[in-house]
């Protein structure tokens, strides 16, 4: 299973054993902890997730411990300030500022834990929502933004987006796509392999995470997945006809992402006769080809590591 928070939490509850989430509900700056980063501390001495490390991280641990011993009730929202001359100071100079959300967990919430995980397991979209009083899942209109945090006095309210999977669909299962696939597996992306190929060794891969589709011609691709802002397509066919082929039945998509490995000197060649297609320049422009960061990679494991780098970049910009 990968791994899940809101899974670990249930498991604490439904041992009688007392959890408290910490949310990042709003990031500003250099602040350590992002918007959304979660972690939970349970009554058993567990940590699951982080909110971004440091003293902050440190000092918000030792409060839900203290919240557990006592037995407190507790849903509030702290603000810190990363600038020991504020009021607000967290004891950190790095600047920025973020608000965490401290939720003591409750037999109640049990319910609604298990609606969200189901949603997640059906990739049902959903809205978890936090404020003063309670938390609620409910529908998920697409068009939401992916969090949403508002203040007005003492009242605040938190919501983000569940049940939408970031899928990467890689189109190659040779060397380079199983890596890369194995890799964004422990980042958890759902990964889907794409490959014509039904002879191939995939014992490197767990089954249980990680989906095979066979595909009878790279140019039909497309056919093979879903559009959105959630989709990332990385293409690593063990041929450059395959290449070009796969390309061209996905350029143009609604994608978050469509990256091609290959050298300058491909490249070049492939988006020259893609253009003698017909495929017009400016689409070009959100293509990563040649694909990844730039570390001088060489072994499959290092390109693996270079297209992550460059996916979590695309994911994380916006």
């Amino acid at each position: 299973m990968k791994k899940n928070i809101w899974k670990f939490i249930l498991t604490k509850l439904e041992k009688n054993i007392s959890v408290v989430l910490l949310v990042v509900a709003q990031s500003k700056g250099s602040a350590p902890g992002r918007q959304g980063f979660k972690m939970a501390v349970s009554g058993d001495n567990e940590l699951f997730g982080t909110i971004g490390g440091g003293k902050i991280e440190f000092d918000l641990v030792e409060y839900s411990k203290k919240i557990i011993a006592e037995n407190e009730s507790v849903k509030e929202l702290k603000k810190f300030v990363h600038q020991q001359s504020e009021k607000d100071s967290s004891g950190m100079i790095c600047g920025g500022s973020q608000d965490v959300i401290i939720w003591k967990f409750c037999e109640d919430d049990i319910e609604n834990i298990n609606v969200l995980l189901e949603a997640e397991k059906n990739f049902i979209p959903k809205i978890v929502s936090f404020n003063n009083n309670r938390l609620e899942i409910t529908k998920c209109n697409l068009k939401t933004m992916k969090y949403v945090f508002s203040l007005e006095n003492e009242d605040w309210e938190y919501s983000e987006k569940a049940g939408i999977s970031d899928k990467v669909y890689i189109v190659g299962a040779g060397h380079v796509g199983l890596a890369t696939a194995n890799l964004l597996n422990l980042l958890n992306f759902e990964v889907i392999l794409l490959d014509h190929r039904n002879d191939l060794d995939l014992s490197s891969i767990n089954k249980n995470e990680i989906k095979f589709q066979i595909i009878d011609k790279y140019v039909n691709v497309d056919q093979f997945l879903e559009e959105g802002e959630n989709s990332y397509v990385v293409i690593v066919t063990f041929e450059h006809s395959g290449d070009e082929e796969a390309l061209k039945s996905l350029i143009g998509k609604n994608l978050k992402y469509l990256g091609m490995m290959g050298s300058k000197r491909k490249v070049k060649e492939i988006k020259e006769n893609l253009l003698k297609a017909g495929i017009k320049e400016e689409i070009f422009e959100n293509i990563h080809s040649p694909i990844g960061v730039k570390i001088k990679s060489e072994t499959p494991d290092e390109i693996a590591v270079s297209i992550a780098a460059e996916i979590i970049d695309v994911k994380n910009s916006n």
